[in-house]
């Protein structure tokens, strides 16, 4: 299991170069969520340290796509307009034990649907 570090910023064009906003890192062990890969984690998969991924979603697109990785900042994000997300990979490493237990914990909690707050 790989754990990611990624930062995120969000804007409101695909290139995100007038970033309304950017946030601490990020930090989650990939593929572990109850369905599988979540649209995020696809997007993200193949990539590498440094590699960057250029997103544009709908408000109501988030918590699928997102799934059980918490993501504080486009959680709160509110409105209709679209929102533009830029995620940078800083590090893969490996994912500890603890790590894992915990994030299937976390997991398992949310059922079929995820509130995010974990």
């Amino acid at each position: 299991m790989q754990k990611i570090r990624l930062s995120l910023e969000t804007g409101s064009t695909p290139d995100t170069e007038s970033a309304s906003a950017s946030f601490p890192t990020i930090e989650f062990v990939y593929g572990l969520g109850s369905s599988g890969l979540t649209p995020f984690e696809f997007a993200l998969a193949q990539k590498t340290v440094g590699d960057e991924v250029q997103l544009q979603l709908q408000p109501n697109q988030i918590p699928e796509f997102f799934g059980h990785i918490r993501i504080p900042a486009v959680h709160a994000s509110g409105g209709s307009d679209s929102i533009a997300l830029k995620a940078r990979i800083l590090d893969i490493s490996p994912a500890s034990s603890r790590e894992v237990v915990r994030t299937l914990a976390d997991v398992a909690n949310c059922g079929d649907s995820c509130c995010g707050c974990h």
